[in-house]
């Protein structure tokens, strides 16, 4: 009988382990996915300026001579 409740309570324990783990796995991955979407976003940013910014090169080098 002992063995049995044990048993049980070992399994409660694993149980609420791995339910805990799984949620910090899913939080872990959202995260991940907002600062994956954050970056990307940044990136755009980036690449836009960095498209006026030769756009703004371009027109002033003729002046430079």
């Amino acid at each position: 009988m002992i063995l049995i409740r044990a048993y049980r309570w070992t399994i409660r324990r694993l149980h609420k382990a791995l339910l805990a783990a799984a949620e910090l796995k899913e939080a872990q991955a959202d995260t991940a996915a907002k600062a994956s979407a954050a970056l990307k976003a940044k990136q755009i940013t980036l690449q836009a300026e960095a498209a006026n910014l030769e756009a703004e090169a371009a027109r002033i080098k003729p002046l430079l001579g």
